[in-house]
């Protein structure tokens, strides 16, 4: 499969940056399955779980660096709700999303048939193609998605955000739920409130100063640099920000849009 991530990705180079491997913030156990977001636990494995990855994954440079782990659903093309096998993979920098060796085609355990493959992360909306794709027990010759040039149909409407004709994951979604949230309330709390809550409770914030920076592999962290920022330049909440005003759904540019994430 190969996807971008809002967060992370540059224009001018047309790949995502690896500041978070760069700085030593990637985990080497992937962090879906003890994620949680108040009482709720977004990620849930049904097969998977609990993949760990070697130091030297991560000492990869160049295209092929990693950049975070995503979380992979394979659903019955049938009933695109169920579920049938679920498993943490690797991001490249290029978009190539890999096992935990760094380089292989990612496996599930589950019978040959046709499937959709949904892509989720941790602070950005999922996406899925539309169109059922014939899984087999080939390995080497897997099966390839690429949800990058806007040529698949992917679920739902405007699943993903469109940067000049390369399309990439909703980043801002810190709370890891199902809709982009910049300001108002019910079915979501805004998105900056975790931005705000990591600074401001943040043991080296003595001051409770708003224009603290806190580093280290969080959420809030939109923009996947390894710093979360609640104001001044390149802060978090402006991703937020202009990821509501400009959607293509929010017609009336309204500050309180929900952003919905397009998956069944």
């Amino acid at each position: 499969m190969k996807v971008f991530l809002q967060g992370p990705y540059d224009t001018d180079t047309g790949l995502m940056h690896d500041s978070l491997r760069s700085l030593g913030y990637l985990p080497l156990i992937e962090p879906y399955t003890a994620l949680t977001s108040g009482t709720e636990t977004p990620f849930t494995h049904t097969t998977g779980g609990g993949e760990s990855a070697e130091a030297a994954v991560f000492a990869v440079t160049g295209e092929d660096a990693i950049v975070d782990w995503v979380f992979l659903e394979l659903r019955s093309a049938q009933n695109p709700e169920e579920i049938t096998a679920t498993r943490s993979a690797l991001l490249q920098r290029d978009g190539d999303v890999v096992d935990i060796d760094g380089v292989s085609p990612v496996y599930f355990a589950a019978p040959e048939g046709e499937y959709l493959l949904a892509v989720r992360h941790r602070n950005h909306l999922g996406a899925m193609n539309a169109t059922a794709l014939s899984f087999t027990r080939e390995f080497y010759t897997p099966v390839a998605l690429d949800i990058t040039d806007g040529t698949t149909p992917t679920w739902g409407e405007y699943a993903q955000r469109d940067l000049n004709g390369t399309y990439v994951l909703y980043g801002g979604n810190t709370d890891s739920n199902n809709f982009l949230v910049f300001e108002g309330a019910g079915i979501g709390a805004p998105d900056d409130d975790p931005i705000f809550f990591t600074i401001f409770l943040d043991a080296t914030n003595v001051n409770f100063n708003y224009n603290h920076i806190t580093h280290g592999y969080f959420s809030g962290d939109s923009t996947m640099d390894g710093a979360v920022k609640y104001q001044g330049g390149g802060n978090d909440v402006d991703f937020i920000f202009f990821n509501v005003l400009f959607h293509p759904g929010n017609v009336n540019s309204f500050t309180n849009y929900f952003v919905t994430q397009q998956l069944p």
